[in-house]
């Protein structure tokens, strides 16, 4: 029987004037310093010895805190890490300093392994492959070194990874690459170190340097971390854009030792105040999934159809299934000269070749299709855009936009449509309107197809960072700015000029982008040196910052165990309901009253999202 610890919870009741953290949990009596999280259960550990591991499901309706692991006295805990149902500890003798790796199931917490023992003390542990890595600092004055052993087999060999290690404090995989804080790295300054432990002889590189680091965690395309008891995080992709998350200002001593993340909260850990503090980050609602990374760089310009990306790279044209758990990049035509933007026409693939100023067809309906030059003589032809037989072309060199009849004989001429243009790069056709992306003169701009010949273009959006790519879903357009790191939108509905509101960022050179109503593909650079990658945002993940939870209708029961009643509404709506990762579980349209069945749902934390109203949340016990 777990024992349940009798603590006062303030849940979303107390606030710091100064603080911008909520309470969460207090009277951890076991001074909590360091937390992981998995399927939303918080583990905890308490420096104190004897030490403790402490969870908290985060699904129950009145969260509470039960004592999973206690270690001998005179024993605390180091590093700990989860991997399935097994927690991985450095169980560490508190008047020796030496430790033991052991490991225990979390449903017989008190049936405990010994994997390898006569170590120094280990700050941190973290698995990689079936490799358990842990930092070893040495009894007699030798440093600390990184190590790793196989947790697959039994008395696995102890093989050392690199040395040189300080202070190290936490430390967390994203990929191959391990992330470690050394507090007293750099002559006292502290360093976050990577590590590629796929090298056969890794070497510690600085990431980031000057930083009093506590606790480290990876989260989507960031690294969160604790610099001096403030809660920062950076981009992998951009070590030197590091932004302040979390603070608490009560007291010098109100540090942040660490931080978690479950949808849109930050939980973090106050050591001397033996607290868990929260904090809402509403961004953290928009989720970024990789779909293929990393790649060769030079991604130019993307066309989605149906499930499938084709993507154009280097002088190829590939594709891949986005559907598929890992895709594999199909080669669909090679040695063109900087293909840039895609358009289909039934079976015609319409592509500009930059470099060789054309633009060209194949069939794709063909295993082997040849490629036929439509028009010649352009000036860097960048992208297309197509409204019935005619064919918009933005020539960047020539700062135009041009057309063709693609009905006429091949090769055909151009008609002149905008001229005087500022490097018009995409372009994006709705309605009349072809709107224009002019990265030179950091603005959206658009024309009526309509007007006499030549038009003259109006101004969207103006001062924005190198916007490059273009992407519509509904009335919102999306662009991607290369020198802002970030993925902004306009909603095209509104009065000129538009101000854009930012969507995703902390981006790294975001490039091409595809919609295709549920996501957003796009491009940028990858954290890998030299190479790209090609992710989603979906936009049905949920965001809640602008909306008012409960403003309109209520949930009823909540939770629930099989089903749930909306009252309030005043007519008949659409629903979609989302689990906590985004993902659209199930949809239909109810009135007042109604009743949504969700017995069939697993236990947890959902989303019910009224189309056009607001967003509530609803556990499934």
């Amino acid at each position: 029987m777990k024992t349940k610890l009798l603590l006062v919870f303030l849940i979303t009741s107390h606030f710091y004037l100064q603080a911008q953290v909520t309470d969460f949990v207090t009277g951890l009596t076991n001074e909590p310093s360091r937390l992981i999280i998995d399927d939303n259960v918080i583990y905890i550990k308490g420096v104190a010895s004897p030490g403790e591991l402490i969870e908290i499901d985060l699904t129950d309706t009145n969260p509470s805190t039960n004592v999973l692991f206690t270690t001998s006295v005179s024993f605390g805990i180091g590093g700990l890490i989860k991997d399935g149902n097994t927690i991985y500890i450095s169980d560490v003798n508190d008047a020796t300093g030496e430790s033991s790796l052991v490991s225990f199931n979390i449903n017989t917490p008190s049936v405990v392994t010994t994997i390898a023992s006569g170590f120094g003390y280990i700050a941190t542990i973290d698995l990689y492959n079936n490799e358990l890595y842990f930092t070893d600092e040495s009894l007699s004055g030798g440093g600390t070194s990184l190590k790793k052993i196989d947790v697959t087999i039994t008395n696995p060999p102890v093989n050392t990874v690199l040395t040189g290690l300080t202070n190290p404090q936490d430390m967390e995989f994203n990929g191959n690459t391990l992330y470690i804080g050394d507090r007293d790295a750099g002559g006292g300054t502290g360093i976050i170190y990577s590590v590629d432990a796929s090298q056969v002889t890794p070497t510690l590189n600085s990431f980031i340097t000057n930083v009093n680091v506590r606790g480290v965690y990876v989260y989507n395309d960031f690294l969160y971390f604790s610099d001096a008891g403030i809660i920062k995080k950076v981009p992998f992709s951009n070590p030197s854009n590091i932004t302040t998350e979390a603070m608490d200002t009560g007291s010098s001593t109100d540090f942040l030792r660490d931080v978690v993340i479950s949808g849109t909260t930050l939980y973090m850990p106050q050591e001397n105040f033996g607290k868990i503090v929260t904090k809402e980050d509403f961004t953290l609602n928009a989720q970024i999934t990789d779909v293929l990374n990393p790649t060769n760089s030079g991604l130019t310009g993307f066309l989605l159809v149906g499930n499938e990306l084709y993507y154009t790279q280097s002088d190829n044209i590939l594709k891949i299934n986005i559907t598929d758990t890992s895709p594999v990049p199909n080669t669909i035509i090679s040695g063109l000269s900087e293909p840039t933007g895609l358009l289909l026409n039934g079976n015609d693939l319409y592509f500009a070749q930059a470099t060789a100023n054309k633009v060209s067809k194949i069939d794709i309906s063909l295993s082997f299709p040849s490629v036929i030059d439509v028009v010649t003589g352009l000036n860097e032809p960048a992208f297309l855009e197509i409204n019935g037989n005619d064919l918009y072309i933005s020539e960047l060199g020539a700062g135009k936009i041009s057309k063709i009849d693609i009905t006429a004989s091949l090769p055909t001429t151009t008609t002149d449509i905008a001229t005087g243009l500022t490097t018009p790069l995409d372009i994006e056709l709705i309605g009349n309107d072809l709107y224009i992306a002019e990265p030179d003169a950091n603005k959206i701009s658009k024309i009526d197809i309509t007007s006499s010949l030549p038009t003259t273009a109006t101004n969207v959006a103006t001062g924005l960072n190198k916007p490059l790519h273009l992407a519509l879903n509904g009335n919102d357009l999306y662009i991607s700015e290369a020198d802002g790191n970030k993925i902004s939108k306009i909603d095209i509905t509104e009065s000129l000029p538009i101000t854009t509101t930012e969507v995703l960022t902390g981006l790294s050179n975001p490039e091409v982008l595809a919609a295709n109503g549920s996501d957003l593909y796009f491009s940028a650079d990858s954290s890998t040196s030299g190479q790209s990658r090609i992710a989603k945002y979906s936009f049905s993940i949920l965001s809640i910052a602008n909306q008012s939870i409960l403003e309109n209708y209520k949930v009823y029961p909540n939770p629930t165990d099989d089903y749930i009643q909306v009252l309030g509404l005043k007519e008949e709506v659409n629903y979609i309901i989302y689990n906590s990762l985004g993902k659209e579980i199930l949809n239909g349209s109810i009135f007042d009253q109604s009743i949504i069945n969700v017995e069939n749902l697993n236990s947890g934390l959902y989303f019910l999202k009224v189309i056009n109203g607001n967003t509530t949340k609803f556990i499934k016990k």
